[in-house]
């Protein structure tokens, strides 16, 4: 049994002329968004910070094939974490040029 799917995105934010931050929001169930994750350094292109941040998305799902799940209680009693399986599929972009801030 799996628990339920967490709504989990992947924004970002310009914060000065194209300097851009990637954040990990969650959904929660009173309608706010939840910040879990952001970039500690800004990235010189919006590709560059929406890379890294579904990176980060992806670091935080231990089963990408079942996404990202509310912990369950497994027969015991104790909490299951499903395996990191697969990836995205794709990296970092390389242009042959320096990206990040």
């Amino acid at each position: 049994m799996h628990g339920a799917l967490r709504k989990l995105a992947v924004t970002v934010s310009e914060d000065r002329s194209r300097a851009f931050r990637w954040e990990v929001v969650e959904l929660l169930p009173d309608g706010d968004w939840k910040v879990l994750a952001a970039a500690e350094r800004p990235a010189r292109a919006y590709h560059v910070a929406m890379a890294e941040g579904l990176l980060a998305l992806q670091r935080m799902v231990p089963d990408l094939d079942l996404g990202p799940r509310e912990p369950t209680q497994d027969v015991e009693g104790g909490t299951r974490r499903a395996r990191n399986t697969f990836g995205f599929g794709f990296g970092l972009p390389k242009y042959g040029h320096h990206d990040d801030g």
